[in-house]
């Protein structure tokens, strides 16, 4: 088997997606992506090979970090806990130029005590952009974390900043 993979500039720094023969299964963002993706392809997909190529992914990947793009048309393989995919699915609703919060996520999955293990979810999504785990806010409005750093969480929100500034609740 083989995942295969393209690295796509972005302001805040390359962008990498990566796909199976029939889906997409990671994204990384920053210089560590390769090294993430590495470790992801040992851990869920043994003895498969790591080939450069342009991914069917890529394109939409890029429109949607050119603005030109709002949702993906995409196949998606995504390896997880239940409770991960549970969370990973809730994220996936919420809507472009939107967000949400760790607690309300919580609620919506049904584990309304959890929303440290939602983060947590949250932190180990293969797929970021595609399942926006950027859109997660804390309770009080603030950035929380996001596994590829602040910056690129601020770029992402600013990017889907909606032009009204009753929709959402961005800070």
């Amino acid at each position: 088997m083989h995942i295969q993979y393209t690295i796509l500039p972005a302001p805040p720094g390359d962008v990498l997606t990566a796909e199976s023969r029939d889906a997409l299964v990671f994204v990384g963002l920053g210089p560590t992506a390769l090294d993430q993706l590495t470790r992801f392809v040992k851990r869920w997909y043994p003895g498969a090979q790591i080939v450069p190529t342009i991914t069917d992914s890529s394109r939409q990947v890029m429109e949607y970090l050119e603005g030109e793009r709002k949702q993906f048309s995409l196949p998606l393989d995504l390896k997880g806990t239940d409770f991960q995919n549970q969370v990973w699915n809730a994220l996936a609703q919420i809507p472009y130029g939107e967000t949400s919060t760790y607690g309300r996520l919580a609620q919506k999955v049904e584990r309304p005590l959890a929303p440290r293990a939602v983060g947590q979810a949250c932190g180990a999504n293969p797929i970021p952009l595609v399942i926006p785990c950027h859109r997660v806010l804390t309770h009080n409005g603030g950035l929380g974390g996001f596994g590829s750093g602040l910056d690129w969480k601020r770029w992402l929100l600013a990017l889907e900043r909606p032009a009204d500034p009753e929709r959402g609740c961005l800070p």
